[in-house]
């Protein structure tokens, strides 16, 4: 890839790791570290091609479907079980 390219793809990753902290901080009223944490998590999958559909609305929206996860980090992971594939690896799930 390019130079411009690389550029445009980290910037895509920033606004896409930006976009679903504040929609994670603004619908669970969460701990901004803990929303952080799950950006995070989902800018590293979409990085690697694990998640590339997703978009931070989608990320939410099904966060608020998780059963009974009290944290962030639980629905997190609940997602990752949920859809399986790539994105259910360890190196995206969170403690906590």
């Amino acid at each position: 890839m390019g130079e411009d390219t690389d550029e445009a793809v980290r910037r895509d990753l920033d606004e896409f790791e930006t976009a679903i902290e504040a929609g994670l901080l603004a619908e669970f009223g969460c701990a901004e570290r803990d929303a952080e944490r799950v950006a995070a998590a989902a800018a590293s999958a979409r990085a690697a091609g694990a998640l590339p559909a997703w978009s931070p609305t989608f990320v939410a929206e099904k966060l608020a479907d998780a059963p009974d996860r009290p944290s962030v980090a639980g629905k997190w992971n609940w997602l990752l079980s949920y859809v399986g594939g790539d994105a259910d690896s360890e190196e995206y799930r969170l403690d906590g």
